[in-house]
């Protein structure tokens, strides 16, 4: 997460209610700023808009929120690492010169697909276009900003763009009840402020002139990075597409969805961000400081005694990162699972939309584990773990939807993360129990090429 740990480090260490706060608050917003945004708003949008329909305008946010996330998915990743590769240069300048890059690229790619869809999807209206198409870029360009923003330590600036931004966007809904088209317009203003204002933040802490391109030759570098990115986010929402068309029905020409699936399995995320959340504040604050000084051990030809003595350190911070997260998982699905009826009798959901409810529950339970060991094993650069985790997990769920959705949906979610679960935590382990062993196998070798002279014994 591009080193904010060393910034909840400081606000934590002032033990304030406020500093406390604003740190949860801030790990809420970076580990999951997009869930919250997408359910907080819809929900509260849902309830201001009782009086007029906004079927058009909740369907096309949905496509905005999940395709954003899926191209997003693929550069997020290698940016991360190669973020945190420049932060450890201190070089922000290169830094700013990559967000100007990758915003333009981010942005020019998602007004491409969103030129294509409606070039081959009309009969909208003017409206129709415009005002989602821009938030569908918008979105694209947020996920990523908030990657940038991360690693900057004006807190307040930032958690006061979020609330100043969807603050406008739902009371205006609230007071305006005119029709579909102005409550699109009000949604997207508020989402255009939290863009323009992160800009702002990132501009004025990391300026700098030009641009560069420097993430293609990452994704080059690190292309584990790209695909874990790529089959990790389609492995999130494939078993979605499938159910748009083995369950689902087109609303609008080329909007095709699935409500009594689509919603119950976006609800089941919500049970997952209080994981989230504290996977940022176990992991960056407490662990990171242990793996800090174990590799700072290594690097430094520190002796085999202490480094075993680090390690042991490091394993008992990860065992307590590990135990806490799944402590508070299994809680907060317990939860979810007790209060699914009254969930689904509230929402006024079909009958069928409890059992993939819960079903959805689970799998996002599995998801957040996988979540968590994921990015552990990017800690560790066990890339190729992460690679072929993921693309396992797409692969099973994708194939195991096909054949189930339509009697047993979500199955494949469920069953394709615990799988993948498994297979990482396997793996990760297998390697992390012998780190010191591997760290030191992965070194380069500093021995000159030469030759082997051998001598002939004359004797033979």
């Amino acid at each position: 997460m591009a080193g904010i740990g060393f910034k909840l480090q400081r606000m934590l260490a002032k033990n304030t209610l406020t500093t406390t706060a604003m740190a949860l608050l801030y790990s809420a917003l970076i580990s999951a700023g997009p869930w919250l945004i997408m359910s907080l708003n819809v929900f509260f949008i849902q309830y201001f808009s009782k009086e007029i329909n906004i079927e058009f305008f909740k369907i096309s946010l949905a496509y905005a929120f999940i395709f954003s996330t899926v191209i997003d998915g693929f550069f997020s990743f290698v940016i991360n690492r190669r973020i945190s590769d420049l932060a450890y240069a201190n070089n922000t300048h290169q830094i700013y010169r990559e967000y100007s890059a990758n915003v333009f690229l981010i942005f020019s790619i998602a007004v491409a697909v969103a030129f294509f869809f409606y070039f081959f999807h009309r009969g909208y209206t003017v409206w129709q276009i415009i005002l989602p198409s821009y938030l569908f870029v918008t979105l694209s360009v947020l996920w990523i900003q908030v990657i940038y923003a991360s690693m900057i330590e004006k807190f307040s600036y930032l958690i006061f763009s979020f609330v100043i931004g969807n603050a406008f966007s739902l009371l205006s809904i609230a007071f305006i009840h005119v029709n579909e088209a102005w409550t699109y317009l009000l949604y997207d203003i508020g989402i255009g402020f939290i863009v323009y204002a992160l800009h702002f933040i990132i501009f004025k802490n990391l300026k700098s002139e030009g641009f560069s391109f420097s993430v293609f030759s990452q994704m080059k570098k690190y292309w584990e990075n790209m695909l874990v990115g790529l089959f990790y986010y389609s492995s999130i929402w494939i078993d979605d597409f499938v159910a748009w068309f083995f369950l689902g029905k087109n609303f609008y020409n080329g909007y095709r969805l699935a409500p009594s699936y689509d919603i119950p399995m976006f609800l089941s995320y919500l049970f997952i961000i209080p994981t989230m959340i504290l996977f940022v504040i176990n992991i960056e604050v407490g662990f990171y400081e242990q793996y800090k000084s174990f590799y700072n051990l290594l690097e430094h030809n520190g002796t085999l005694e202490e480094i075993k003595k680090k390690k042991k350190l490091m394993d008992m911070y990860l065992g307590h990162a590990i135990l806490m997260v799944f402590a508070v998982q299994i809680v907060s699905s317990f939860v979810g699972l007790i209060i699914s009826m009254p969930m689904v009798v509230y929402l006024n959901l079909p009958p069928e939309s409890l059992g993939i409810l819960r079903l959805g529950i689970l799998g996002a339970t599995f998801n957040a584990f996988f979540l968590f060991f994921l990015l552990i094993t990017f800690y560790f650069d066990f890339r190729k773990v992460a690679y072929r985790a993921t693309a396992i997990t797409l692969s099973i769920n994708f194939g195991l939807s096909i054949l189930t959705t339509k009697t047993y949906p979500a199955l494949g979610f469920t069953v394709s993360f615990l799988i993948g679960t498994s297979y990482l935590m396997v793996e990760f382990f297998k390697r992390y129990d012998s780190l010191i062993y591997v760290e030191y196998t992965r070194q380069k070798s500093t021995l000159k090429i030469g030759k082997v002279k051998v001598w002939k014994n004359e004797k033979a």
